[in-house]
């Protein structure tokens, strides 16, 4: 089915879409989508020889048997261990939480400083789960979620979320066309409507 409709790789990596729109920014790299991944499909189309006739499949089949499962485990414990400690020690700290509070707060009422939200979504989900103390934060699979919104959302014309997220992008302010549309499960026949309708550039 993937071959059968318009597809793109869009890199999840909000600190690595960041830092390319910094170069943008600074005009240290041309104006091209911080959020394509590029890189996937350079690579192998260069181990084809630059082949005109591939499909998305392929290439998803490639990346996936590239993968060190393991080395992805460990990584993902470890992040998983320090970022859990950290949020827990904020989260003691009534300080810390107000600092969140305002942040949030702030942020929110500033809106984008620049073209696409990345950095104000990234600030704000970190923010929201510093102030939801009950947010249970301590498997990989939910952290990733955190990871699979703040590009999408930034950068897609339309993006599906857990419930939470999807509550949680309706109290930061940010609305389409700044940010994409967002949808969760229960409200799966608007996502299908607006995408019947939606007039794409």
């Amino acid at each position: 089915m993937i071959d059968e409709v318009d597809t793109g790789y869009i890199n999840i990596h909000p600190r690595e879409v960041i830092n390319k729109e910094n170069n943008i920014i600074r005009g240290l790299t041309p104006i091209i989508n911080p959020s394509v991944e590029l890189e996937i499909f350079s690579s192998y189309l260069a181990s084809k020889n630059y082949a005109t006739d591939y499909k998305i499949s392929e290439i998803v089949q490639v990346s996936v048997d590239n993968w060190n499962r393991a080395e992805m485990s460990a990584d993902s414990e470890n992040f998983v261990a320090k970022i859990t400690n950290r949020i827990d020690s904020i989260r003691n700290n009534t300080k810390e939480i107000e600092k969140a509070k305002k942040r949030f707060i702030a942020t929110k009422a500033r809106g984008p400083k620049y073209q696409a939200a990345t950095r104000e979504i990234a600030s704000l989900a970190v923010d929201f789960v510093i102030m939801n103390k009950t947010m249970k934060m301590t498997k990989h699979s939910e952290w990733s979620d955190i990871f699979h919104l703040i590009v999408p959302v930034a950068y897609c014309d339309f993006v599906l979320l857990d419930r939470r997220w999807k509550n949680f992008i309706e109290q930061t302010g940010l609305k389409p066309p700044k940010i994409a549309y967002t949808f969760d499960k229960r409200t799966l026949t608007n996502f299908f409507s607006a995408l019947e309708t939606y007039s794409f550039d």
